[in-house]
């Protein structure tokens, strides 16, 4: 039996803040001031979350983040598990860790 994982992500800003709009993801250019986290958190409400948008742009750790500096925000994803899949193997998968 196969199962559906839908994790959907809201998003908490306005067009103005993107620059693009993709079909999974949204263009966000980098304001003075701005921090993984607070983007994370104006997303998403979460500002744990901000590790979706670190595997997004392949930011292996928190950095600081230059202004003007463009950044793919995951905002919805789809998958489809397959029998034997764990916790851990999707976020190796999705994620690149197994930990995540």
């Amino acid at each position: 039996m196969r199962f559906l994982l839908i994790a959907a992500l809201v998003l908490g800003l306005g067009q103005h803040r993107a620059l693009a709009q993709e079909s999974d993801v949204t263009i966000y250019r980098v304001k003075l001031g701005d921090t993984l986290d607070l983007i994370a958190a104006e997303f998403y409400g979460d500002r744990n979350k901000a590790i979706f948008i670190m595997v997004s742009n392949k930011i292996q750790h928190p950095r600081p983040l230059k202004q003007g500096e463009r950044l793919r925000i995951p905002v919805t994803r789809q998958v489809t598990t397959s029998p034997g899949d764990t916790w851990e193997t999707l976020a190796a998968t999705y994620l690149g860790d197994p930990r995540r």
